[in-house]
């Protein structure tokens, strides 16, 4: 609608590229994580191969760009309809697009006022969390009365300065947060509420429309209010001198056990490589005579594991890979030094996306073989605001992504969120009604936001296990198939007993095959199930 969609203000909007007849390219080719910081789309177009990639493109074929805005496609006026023509394999492509919504189609919003911003680094039990470090976390705006806003403000995670991030939308409608208003923070981890002590009580006053605010959050935790929070360490690893990164981590696992080298009950490892913070993270059970007895105890010595494709590898740092557990709920960062094993140095890996959510997302995740390039850029320059209050802007010189010639190959690896390993490309249709029922209705209230933390979280083994158990993939696309279409409905409730018994049956499936704290964030699922969050009775 003649302004130009800014990092930042992108919420709602997604961008994906379809042949020109609107089928699907296999693998899906999108851009799930929004602009980047220079205010970009990107997308990665799989291309042909007929053995290993028969769904990808053909160089030079018409393809489509479409952009959504939640439900609703917006019309592209450039390029002419939405077509172009793909480049290349390894080519890289500068394509802005130019859309507006179709009259009558849809209302269309209002151009937007910049939202009132706060974000800082949170600590937890004393420790600051970092990027890389923060799966499960998630943090929320009420009323002091514990009262919602709409829409709701919320953050998933830390981006890569390590702080989160929320935006908080301000209207005359009465539902809206208002400039100058008390509210209420809530932080919570793996779907459980974390007391907050700084700001005291998490109460904050709001700043003025298009205003940034830096608020540092510090919470606690007491190992007795919630029994079964693990302790946590991650970390880099590096291999002989060098940094791994994700993408080099083939065939790498990392383990924790006691200082004898016998496991915990259950055991703690990290079987799923690297995040894309390029760190590895263990959650360590914690003994409680009833629940957890073969758990550890805080404060013992324990081992810390590398191996290779099943071969231990040597630690040199820590000593011997000897550590000092913290408190339940503690977070820690150890670092991890090793010798031996050849490093895989044939791949580098894309930079992670600024404001990274909580692990594991279902994004794309590409490596490109290190190509010689020839690059020219301009630079352009954008209205973004200042930060200063009152909506005003300034102008930022921002560097757009060059054009590129290459000689290399860029091959994508594609890392699906569960719901699409379960449905596959197929089923686009189950796909958007779960995406449009987070977006329009888990968004909106606190439980809601609990159950989209913990998916993401634990979004990568989900994916990784559904790919190892194919009986139990079938079951999860039998079941989101025939719940899909009652999402669109008003009703409140979509899982008869029959479906929860279902629902019950693949949990317990999962269970099997699930790291101890993926097995306690099902728990915590079933549990806000049985609350009636989603049961018809």
């Amino acid at each position: 609608n003649g302004k130009q969609l800014v990092y930042g203000l992108d919420t709602g909007y997604r961008i994906e590229v379809t042949r020109a007849d609107g089928t699907w390219f296999v693998p899906h080719a999108s851009d799930p994580d929004g602009l980047n910081q220079y205010h970009y789309y990107s997308i990665n177009i799989p291309m042909y191969d007929p053995e290993s990639q028969p769904g990808g493109a053909v160089a030079g074929e018409s393809a489509k760009v479409r952009l959504t805005f939640f439900d609703y496609e917006l019309e592209i006026i450039q390029p002419a309809g939405g077509l172009f023509q793909v480049g290349n394999s390894g080519s890289v492509t500068t394509m802005h697009v130019v859309a507006k919504f179709s009259s009558g189609a849809v209302t269309p919003p209002p151009i937007p006022e910049y939202p009132t911003r706060i974000g800082g680094e949170i600590t937890l039990n004393g420790i600051k969390l970092t990027y890389g470090m923060d799966s499960g976390i998630s943090v929320y705006l009420t009323r002091p009365d514990g009262t919602g806003f709409y829409p709701y403000p919320y953050a998933y995670g830390l981006n890569q300065a390590n702080c989160y991030v929320m935006d908080i939308i301000m209207s005359d409608s009465p539902d809206s947060a208002q400039p100058g208003e008390e509210a209420k923070l809530h932080v919570n981890w793996q779907g459980r509420s974390l007391e907050v002590y700084e700001p005291p009580g998490g109460i904050i006053r709001l700043g003025q429309k298009g205003s940034m605010t830096r608020v540092d959050i510090a919470a606690h935790l007491e190992a007795g209010e919630a029994p079964g929070f693990p302790i946590r360490i991650g970390g880099e690893v590096w291999v002989n001198g060098r940094k791994l990164l994700k993408g080099q981590d083939e065939g790498y696992s990392f383990h924790v056990t006691r200082q004898d080298g016998t496991d915990f009950n259950p055991p703690a490892y990290d079987n799923d490589g690297l995040n894309s913070a390029h760190c590895y993270i263990i959650d360590i059970p914690v003994y409680d005579e009833t629940l957890c007895p073969g758990g550890a105890v805080p404060g013992e010595k324990a081992m810390v594991r590398v191996y290779r494709y099943g071969i231990p590898l040597t630690i040199t740092q820590p000593g011997n890979g000897v550590i000092t557990l913290g408190q339940p709920g503690s977070v820690t960062r150890v670092n991890i030094y090793v010798s031996g094993g050849d490093f895989p140095a044939t791949t580098v890996p894309s930079s992670p996306p600024s404001g990274g959510g909580p692990g594991g997302g279902g994004g794309n995740s590409p490596t490109t073989t290190t190509p010689v390039t020839t690059t020219t850029a301009s630079t352009t320059t954008s209205s973004v605001p200042d930060g200063g209050g009152g909506g005003s802007t300034t102008s930022t010189a921002v560097q757009p992504p060059p054009e590129t010639t290459t000689s290399s190959t860029t091959t994508t690896t594609i890392r699906l969120c569960p719901a699409e390993q379960a449905l596959g490309f197929d089923r686009q249709a189950e796909l958007d009604a779960l995406r449009a029922f987070r977006d329009k209705r888990l968004c909106k209230t606190k439980e809601g936001l609990e159950l989209i933390a913990l998916y993401y979280a634990y979004s990568s083994e989900l994916t990784q296990i559904l790919d190892h158990y194919p009986d139990i993939k079938e079951k999860v696309r039998l079941l989101i198939c025939e719940v899909a279409p009652l999402l669109h409905t008003d009703a409140g409730a979509v899982l008869d007993s029959n479906r929860y018994r279902r629902v019950e049956e693949i949990a317990s499936d999962i269970r099997h095959a699930a790291s101890p704290a993926l097995a306690r964030a099902l728990e915590i699922v079933l549990q806000r199930i049985k609350e009636g969050m989603f049961v018809r009775r």
